[in-house]
């Protein structure tokens, strides 16, 4: 029948991920602190594997896995961290009291000798 080849390797996919979820969840959990975070990175991460499982070793499908994980978490931590902010109205942020404390040196004349 067409189609039936992954069938091996669909099962193999699914036998690692009953077994091993519970501690690739916790792993996810402390690389973001986070439930829903922790479940998104590690659906990614389950993607990805899945993607590569070809290449995967079974033995060390854990281990592939939490290095996906962990690379992933690196990346969103990258892309969150150069994030561009702008404020509006930066005037609204100067204090008004250093304001004063510099216009009265400004008034100010210095007779230099």
């Amino acid at each position: 029948m067409v189609g039936m080849e992954g069938n091996d390797t669909d099962e193999a996919f699914t036998a690692f991920v009953a077994a091993h979820s519970p501690s690739l969840r916790r792993t996810a959990y402390l690389l973001t602190g986070s439930t829903g975070a922790a479940e998104d990175l590690l659906q990614d991460a389950l993607v990805r594997t899945w993607l590569g499982w070809q290449r995967v070793v079974p033995a060390t499908a854990a281990a592939y896995t939490r290095r996906v994980l962990v690379n992933l978490a690196t990346d969103r931590w990258r892309r969150r961290r150069y994030r561009t902010v702008t404020l509006d109205g930066g005037e609204r942020w100067a204090d008004p009291a250093a304001e004063r404390a510099f216009g009265a040196v400004d008034d100010q004349t210095f007779i230099v000798e």
